[in-house]
């Protein structure tokens, strides 16, 4: 495909000059004005000497603004090379001596800390400076737009050069014409390849990209973005995939299509989603990024097998997928083989690294003079159908978290320790999901021997691998080992590399209603019993997808946490008190709570000033939901459950009076006299189950009343086997959409507890309904 990126930018702003083009915040940015932007930025740039086969590094937080600076400086001709400011100084200055970018754009935030050598500027120093009258057009395809750096097997990493005709036949493949990438969330940081789908696709084929506010992905957050701004399409790594679905699979209703990728798909996950979102497409996506973002995609259906690989799909329509032996011949379908893959979306090749890229790109012998083909390393099956499956890699790369890791990199960080003789990184996977595990020998050994001294603790390794590793490349945990196991052949023998262990220290109890909450948060996140509020997040297994799941969770119970602060402080105790800072600097009130806590008279809510004048039907107006019983639930377990969740939220407790509401204190609530058993046969798909629910709902509404406390119903669907079904209904004084975001977290932390035998007892809340309502009222 001819011609460049800037150019069919330009003809898309031609035609659609007042279309939205970027947003983020309050900023929108039509097709005319990001054009506009782009070109003072090329302006600037060109004025500065920058052109052709030019570098400049972008160090810059995603927003409008940074689209017209990476657009702007492939309109001057150049290449960008985003850089993550969060990776270590020394995998930055690597980076910088390698590109040897002219110059580096940057805020004085971003950039603090970045080492020096390369001329550096804020945008707007750019832009005020001198322009350049005009920018000599960009026509040449196959000079670079981007550089990416990934992680390298001989110690360093390697910085991938992909082309303009690359990243346009990207963009110009069928599957961006189903209308679903209208509106893409741009929310992967600019350094990881997926951003190149989230920004490009849609503005290279008249779309609209949104930037997220932030790079922690709750539900909460998609809800709102789809909801504010429309948003019909972005790319989940998996793990981030399973974890929303794991909290609230009905987050991505609202999308068109999701494509899910990084590493292998669950078949489990994409089922839930698939259930709980039938009109959303879900895309299994794979490629390296060494043939641009997406390589092949494949459409997941319900009627699929539920237990089997998800396959990866059939190749794009630039490219030519090859299934091959070692001696490069084709080999038939239904035999595994490595994939290779020639084409218009092959990259240019690796920087300064001619060797490494004459042995991953090699010459096509099936193509045209010229024509070389990218050997992928992963090996995969041709079904009968085309399409193909992943089986494995014929090498030591892994994906974790989605990010493609060489394990010999950071083998060669950990044996740069001065008390490090022998080292091994492998791969453990469990409930959690996939965990790097760094096995090290201590110094002390004798010259050939793979045995050794004491090794250095688990925090100095930690320690000392991030003054060179970025956070995905670092070991959740260290294993201690007197020799390094070796098979028959001298090789390291995976197969007895041991489980390691995450261990917490001596347990101290939480003191307060913030430590309490997020120590039960940590709990649930990392499947243990308990945690104390001194334990080490890391230490305890927990990595960056962990810790949006903590956020998530800390935010259902009014606790406002970043990831970052997750695995930055580490423990209970230090992020409690980051989280009442935070609430402190956002300038929301920290009340003092009433007498009497959440107990006792309090005024009605503005919110629910109005239901109440809404007039006749009052008394019915709810909202509901229906969830899936765990299959081992029983009547009294359910009762418990509920009952938790009851005395934990007062407006369930509430009784509507003249002039407010009472709230009775916890303990009180007859729980399983709001509990309605109805017996089904759990054909859950079957005409009847609709009838019925919809007559269940009916009579639920029927039996609320909000004066004599009875905000709340439950039907119990009872199958005669299988799990069962839980109709939750709410009068609408008690609940609202926020609310539901609580409620179910505190149920599946209710009944972990009673299955396990423990006390059902959820933690307070931070301030009662009670304190809002009389500090509104007074307000």
């Amino acid at each position: 495909m001819d011609g460049t990126v800037p150019e069919r930018f330009a003809r898309l702003a031609a035609e659609t000059p007042d279309a939205v083009a970027a947003v983020s915040g309050d900023v929108s940015l039509t097709y005319r004005e990001l054009g506009a932007e782009a070109d003072r930025v090329a302006r600037a740039l060109v004025a500065r000497g920058v052109g052709p086969e030019s570098v400049v590094a972008v160090v810059l937080p995603p927003s409008a603004g940074t689209v017209a600076v990476l657009l702007g400086v492939l309109r001057a001709g150049a290449a960008y090379l985003p850089i993550d400011p969060g990776y270590p100084a020394e995998r930055v200055a690597f980076m910088l001596r390698d590109a040897a970018p002219v110059l580096l754009l940057t805020t004085p935030e971003a950039g603090a800390g970045l080492p020096g050598g390369c001329p550096r500027l804020t945008p707007d120093e750019l832009t005020a400076g001198p322009l350049a009258g005009s920018v000599p057009p960009v026509r040449h395809p196959d000079r670079t737009a981007y550089l990416i750096y990934t992680s390298g097997s001989t110690g360093v990493p390697k910085g991938i050069a992909t082309t303009h005709r690359a990243l346009l036949e990207f963009a110009g493949d069928h599957r961006w014409r189903n209308g679903a990438q209208e509106c893409l969330l741009l929310h992967s940081p600019l350094a990881f390849d997926a951003s190149v789908y989230q920004l490009w696709v849609p503005l290279l084929t008249g779309g609209r990209v949104v930037v997220s506010p932030s790079r922690d992905l709750t539900p909460d957050l998609l809800a709102r973005l789809v909801a504010e701004h429309g948003v019909t399409a972005t790319l989940l790594i998996s793990s981030v995939f399973n974890l929303l679905v794991r909290e609230d699979a009905r987050c991505l209703a609202g999308f068109r299509e999701v494509w899910v990728g990084g590493e292998r798909v669950s078949p489990p996950f994409m089922r839930r989603a698939l259930e709980a979102c039938p009109g959303t497409s879900f895309v299994n996506g794979y490629g390296p990024t060494e043939t641009t973002v997406f390589s092949t995609g494949h459409v997941l259906s319900a009627d699929e097998d539920p237990d089997a690989e998800v396959p990866i799909g059939r190749v794009f329509d630039a490219l030519t997928g090859r299934v091959l032996d070692e001696a490069l011949r084709p080999v038939p379908p239904g035999t595994p083989g490595e994939l290779y893959l020639s084409g218009g979306q092959v990259a240019r090749g690796y920087v300064n690294r001619p060797a490494l890229t004459a042995e991953r790109f090699v010459a096509c012998p099936f193509g045209a003079p010229g024509e070389r083909m990218y050997r992928t390393g992963d090996i995969v099956v041709e079904g009968p159908d085309g399409e193909l499956h992943y089986q494995g890699r014929a090498d030591d790369q892994v994906k974790v978290r989605g990010f493609r890791i060489e394990l010999g990199e950071i083998e060669t960080v950990l044996l740069d320790h001065p008390d490090v003789a022998h080292a091994a990184v492998a791969v453990h996977e469990d409930a959690r999901g996939r965990h790097l595990v760094g096995y090290v020998v201590g110094a002390g050994a004798g010259a050939g021997d793979r045995t050794g001294g004491a090794a250095p603790d688990a925090a100095d390794l930690r320690e000392f691998a991030a003054l060179r590793l970025p956070e995905f490349m670092i070991p959740s945990a260290f294993v201690p080992m007197d020799a390094l196991p070796l098979n028959a052949n001298g090789k390291l023998d995976h197969a007895a590399l041991p489980a390691p262990a995450f261990d917490a220290g001596d347990y101290r109890a939480p003191r307060t209603a913030a430590e309490t909450a997020l120590a039960e948060v940590f709990a649930e996140v990392l499947g243990r019993a308990r945690v104390g509020i001194d334990d080490d997040f890391l230490a305890l297994g927990g990595d960056s997808i962990q810790a949006i799941q903590v956020v998530a969770r800390a935010r259902g119970r009014g606790l406002a946490v970043a990831s970052r602060d997750v695995l930055e402080l580490r423990t209970v105790a230090a992020l409690a008190g980051a989280a009442d800072a935070s609430a402190a600097d956002a300038g929301r009130p920290v009340l003092a709570e009433l007498d009497g806590g959440g107990n006792g008279w309090m005024p009605l809510l503005p919110a629910a000033q109005w239901i109440k004048e809404l007039g006749p039907g009052f008394e019915r107006l709810m909202q509901a939901i229906v969830l899936e019983l765990p299959e081992d639930i029983d009547h009294d377990g359910l009762v418990a459950t509920l009952t938790a969740v009851v005395d934990r939220h007062d407006l369930m407790r509430a009784r509507l009076v003249p002039d407010g509401l009472v709230v009775d204190p916890p303990g009180g609530a007859d729980v399983g006299r709001l509990i309605r058993r109805v017996e089904v046969d759990g054909r859950w798909d079957d005409p009847s189950w609709h009838r019925t629910l919809v007559g269940e709902l009916d009579a639920a509404a029927d039996r609320m009343d909000p004066t004599t406390g009875a905000m709340s119903q439950f039907v119990w669907f009872d199958p005669p086997s299988g799990p069962g079904r839980l109709l939750l209904t709410l009068h609408h004084l008690a609940v609202d959409g926020v609310t539901w975001r609580i409620v179910m977290p505190d149920l599946a932390a209710a009944w972990r507890r009673i299955r396990a035998g423990e006390a059902p007892g959820l933690p307070p809340v931070a301030t009662s309904a009670r304190r809002w309502a009389h500090a509104m009222a007074e307000a």
